[in-house]
């Protein structure tokens, strides 16, 4: 994949759909705190990608770390 080819296809994944199933959300914060568990993210996408939507769902506040 050239550079051109790889600017393109970070774009798109930035803007991709992300969702969340029912009342996942408010499970996982119910969770933050609790102190016996311990929530993260593990992504193999691009950290611009990945930090979108991340702070876009809300994701970011409620967990321990982020590894990308």
């Amino acid at each position: 994949m050239n550079t051109k080819e790889f600017l393109k296809y970070d774009i798109t994944i930035r803007n991709m759909y992300y969702g969340q199933c029912d009342d996942s959300y408010e499970l996982l914060k119910s969770l933050k705190g609790k102190g016996r568990v311990k929530q993260y993210a593990v992504t193999n996408g691009t950290k611009a990608a990945q930090d979108k939507k991340l702070n876009k769902s809300g994701l970011i506040d409620i967990l321990d770390d982020v590894f990308i």
